[in-house]
């Protein structure tokens, strides 16, 4: 049960930052173009992403109480690689937008933000199509799978991160919440090799729980930059991209 409540409360501060996020981008002037984009991709982005998990956490409640003999427990296993899967090739998109965003010389268009949708849509049900294809939720084969995507994904964020600070296409910090969520998948990629050997007698697997706290403690971070950020914005005060901060202190 306490791992089932620290997942329902991953879920309802990641959909926190993203409504948050996106107050940001509806607040930033059309003149920001690239980090007002990046903004309301990332409120857009994060706040689906926590739908999904408040609705796969509905799933997961009941078939907690529902016991694991349940014909509900079963599907709750069956359908879990979907969502979850679905998930990770939705946030390897996002990842990817975000680079391209981030080498945009110019503000994205409303044909760029339908490529973008459409993309995002299509690499979700790739995704349910993956975890339909792998069955019934076993950890050996789930976690596994999940570790090596993500690992994949935290590389591209990483770039995406590096090119936006170069090109100054985010501000400070917009930047170092994606860094800490970077954090998050960083670490969900070593919890999910080791989580696949959790039910091998005499292997060493960490507590599920303790991914979700660490979780909640670095979107808590992000959460509280999101809410900063906001703040500034109803008081007329500027924030500037990393470079920038750095050439005013010079």
């Amino acid at each position: 049960m306490p791992t089932l409540l620290a997942q329902i409360s991953t879920s309802a501060l990641l959909l926190v930052f993203g409504l948050v996020a996106l107050l940001v981008a509806r607040r930033l002037p059309i003149q920001e173009g690239i980090p007002r984009s990046a903004w309301y991709l990332s409120g857009t982005v994060f706040a689906a992403m926590a739908g999904s998990m408040a609705v796969q956490d509905i799933a997961a409640v009941r078939a907690f109480f529902s016991g694991v003999e349940s014909p509900f427990y079963d599907g709750y296993l069956r359908w879990s690689p979907v969502a979850n899967h679905g998930r990770t090739f939705f946030a390897f998109a996002f990842h990817l937008v975000l680079l391209v965003l981030s080498l945009r010389h110019s503000v994205p268009t409303k044909r760029f933000w339908l490529f973008v949708s459409a993309g995002l849509i299509c690499f979700l049900l790739l995704g349910g199509v993956v975890g339909w294809r792998e069955g019934t939720m076993l950890s050996r084969v789930h976690y596994s799978f999940t570790a090596v995507f993500d690992a994949a994904a935290l590389f591209l964020l990483l770039g995406a991160l590096f090119v936006a600070l170069m090109r100054n296409a985010m501000d400070w910090v917009l930047w170092s919440s994606i860094l800490l969520y970077s954090l998050v998948l960083g670490l969900g990629v070593i919890w999910h090799a080791a989580l696949a050997w959790i039910r091998v007698p005499g292997a060493w697997a960490p507590s599920p729980l303790s991914l979700h706290v660490f979780r909640s403690v670095m979107i808590v971070c992000m959460v509280g930059l999101a809410i900063f950020r906001f703040h500034r914005l109803r008081n007329g005060i500027a924030v500037l991209g990393l470079f920038e901060r750095a050439a005013v202190k010079d």
